[in-house]
């Protein structure tokens, strides 16, 4: 068993890593910020640390650089879905164990048969194959994003034995036992809460790309702005 700290001011990303590598039986510690996650190495070492890259307060190219300088000895990988060639050579010279670039293609063949498990969050159309030859024999990529259809070639499941899965949403019994399954876990949804007036406004931002989490109106303010 091996001691984890995740790192990731998404909290639906963080507790859902947190699931996975507790499932396979590791100790896990999950903080929004590199700040955090500094103050707790300075109390309890860990065996790895899984970053992202961008955080508030204190990222993860400035975590990495201090942590390396107190805690040479662990282990770093550092995640995003903002990746550059220029960040992961920055990532790399302050010491990071790994970094992948998934907008480059040659990241696919050097990483083949490498993972036993992905979570593909993406809703954009990207190509499934590429990431499923990435899984080890055996593997699961799991999908909870949204994406258009997208071609599958049977031999990227049929090689490996590789398995391919997903899930949006069930019925009653279903979303129940996801809730039961939450409030276990403590897993909870980031989202940004708007007022119905704000509505256009939100469309506008998702034109521009300027999303970060998904919008949810207040259904509180529907019956003020409906009230006579």
């Amino acid at each position: 068993m091996a001691t984890l700290l995740i790192a990731d001011d998404e909290k639906s990303y963080r507790d859902v890593l947190q699931v996975i590598f507790e499932d396979l039986g590791h100790s896990v510690h999950a903080v929004s910020d590199g700040r955090s996650a500094l103050a707790h190495l300075k109390k309890s070492l860990c065996d790895l640390v899984i970053s992202d890259v961008r955080m508030p307060d204190m990222d993860g190219i400035e975590f990495l650089r201090a942590a390396r300088e107190f805690y040479p000895e662990i282990g770093i990988v550092m995640m995003t879905a903002f990746g550059t060639i220029d960040t992961a050579r920055e990532a790399f010279k302050l010491g990071a164990d790994d970094f992948l670039a998934t907008k480059d293609p040659e990241t696919f063949k050097a990483n083949a048969g490498r993972f036993s498990f992905i979570l593909d969050t993406v809703s954009a159309t990207h190509d499934y194959n590429a990431y499923l030859g990435m899984l080890a024999r055996g593997g699961t990529m799991v999908l909870v994003g949204a994406p258009d259809a997208t071609p599958l070639s049977a031999f990227s499941l049929i090689v490996g034995r590789r398995r391919l899965a997903g899930s949006l949403i069930g019925g009653i019994a279903e979303t129940q036992e996801m809730l039961d399954f939450c409030a276990k876990h403590d897993v909870a949804s980031d989202i940004e809460l708007i007022p119905i007036d704000k509505i256009n406004e939100a469309y506008d931002r998702m034109l521009r790309n300027d999303v970060r989490y998904r919008f949810v109106i207040d259904i509180a303010s529907l019956k003020r702005w409906s009230a006579p």
